[in-house]
């Protein structure tokens, strides 16, 4: 088998189970994924995110095979071409596994590794002779859901922010009172979905547009949502960490999160080149809220979203009990460092629009672009990945380098083909 020998990534991390590992990044297994499937374009084809952490000796499951071109990218860099098993385009992956008339038991000597633990993909592994890489289903919602998550960390002596629940059948009435009672410090109010991923149940009100809130969430399928006040927020950072079968807790990196308005994740910023005093107070929180996981059983990836308020307060908000979307372009960072025997000091994640691209062919084509390119040889450059959809022109992309005036160059070139986020 690949030498890791890494403890600050998640597949590092992954090979102390000592086994190849099977990879089942099925996105559409999260809870609250009608928010998911509405509102992120593509979301099915997003198990390719996988591709450049697994190793050959790897199984990435996924519903339609890659580009080849893509697969030669990986390997003419340095990475490696991990086995596929590509089922059916229409169903979940889990289910297709669960349902599948030969696949029995052919994966045992593999750690199942997936997206968000539950319990189909507890049956698929079972169906596979795998190894679950995740906790009891219980285990993870209790620290997925917002609320639940809250009420963990207050246990823990942690602050959080004001807020209180609110569930649908409690009525309109109610919900408006709570409504009035959040916005009376600074004349905002933030209202999340409990089980509402990338921002996509998080709402924003204040006293002129309260009836106009009411009802979207009136409207929203979701059944329980926190109201809390809106604090003025100097920073969204967050910390990736991850929980081995032993409950050996290790932390990964801390993040800049990149958010639109409505806190959809765009992307993160890596400044491995800089430390604080947030720094150092938010990896003393995340070590508290990881070491309650790891007693709790969680096993598995996670990471930790926190603000940072005007008034120097670091406030933990959500847990995601899960892979994260930060935790791809970090371990395309670390791979890179491998790959080139180079530290990167500085590094960022970006979701892209490149009109008129339609294939990993059609992106290599532009020979301008393609001399920004990542070419295995130094830790300078853009590395493609989540290329599933670029059939639509969208793909994500981590630019590396030695320092944010770099990764700013790397950017100011490659805008001239980009028209943006997605």
């Amino acid at each position: 088998m690949t030498d890791y020998n890494q403890t600050n990534s998640y597949r590092g991390i992954l090979s102390n189970e000592g086994n190849p590992v099977l990879f089942a990044h099925e996105t559409l297994s999260v809870p609250g994924i009608d928010h998911l499937k509405n509102k992120i374009n593509g979301i099915g084809r997003y198990p390719e995110r996988v591709l450049p952490l697994a190793y050959k000796e790897d199984t990435v499951v996924l519903r339609e095979a890659p580009d080849e071109s893509y697969l030669e990218f990986l390997d003419h860099v340095g990475f490696e071409r991990p086995n596929l098993l590509i089922l059916k385009k229409d169903k979940p992956i889990p289910r297709s596994i669960i349902n599948h008339n030969t696949l029995n038991g052919e994966y045992k000597d593999h750690t199942y590794a997936p997206f968000y633990g539950g319990e189909q993909d507890r049956k698929a592994a079972k169906r596979l002779g795998a190894t679950f890489y995740a906790p009891e289903s219980i285990v993870t919602n209790s620290f997925y859901d917002k609320s639940s998550f809250k009420d963990i960390c207050r246990s823990i002596g942690l602050h959080t922010a004001e807020g209180q629940i609110f569930e649908k059948n409690s009525g309109e009435k109610v919900l408006e009172d709570l409504l009035r009672r959040y916005s009376e410090k600074t004349s905002e109010v933030i209202v999340r979905g409990t089980k509402g991923a990338s921002g996509t149940s998080a709402y924003f009100g204040n006293k002129r547009n309260f009836k106009d809130l009411i009802s979207q969430i009136m409207n929203d399928p979701e059944e329980r949502f926190l109201v809390e006040e809106k604090y003025n927020i100097v920073e969204s950072p967050s910390s990736i960490y991850s929980i081995d079968s032993n409950k050996n807790l290790f932390h990964l990196a801390d993040t800049k999160q990149l958010l639109d308005k409505k806190l959809i994740h765009q992307g993160n910023y890596f400044p491995f080149d800089k430390k604080s005093a947030a720094t150092f107070q938010m990896q003393m929180i995340g070590e508290k809220i990881g070491t309650e996981m790891a007693q709790s059983g969680y096993i598995g990836p996670f990471g930790i979203d926190f603000i940072i308020t005007e008034d120097c307060e670091i406030i933990p908000t959500e847990c995601n009990a899960r892979m994260t979307g930060a935790i791809y372009p970090l371990d395309i960072i670390r791979r890179i460092e491998k790959v080139t025997n180079n530290k990167v000091g500085c590094a960022k994640s970006k979701n892209i629009v490149l009109p008129g691209v339609k294939s990993f062919d059609q992106l290599m084509e532009l020979t301008k672009l393609r001399q920004l390119l990542f070419n295995g040889e130094n830790n300078t450059g853009m590395f493609p990945f989540n290329t599933g959809n670029l059939n639509e022109g969208r793909f994500s992309a981590v630019f590396v380098g030695d320092s944010l005036d770099e990764i700013k160059s790397l950017e100011k070139s490659f805008n001239i083909f980009s028209s943006g986020y997605y």
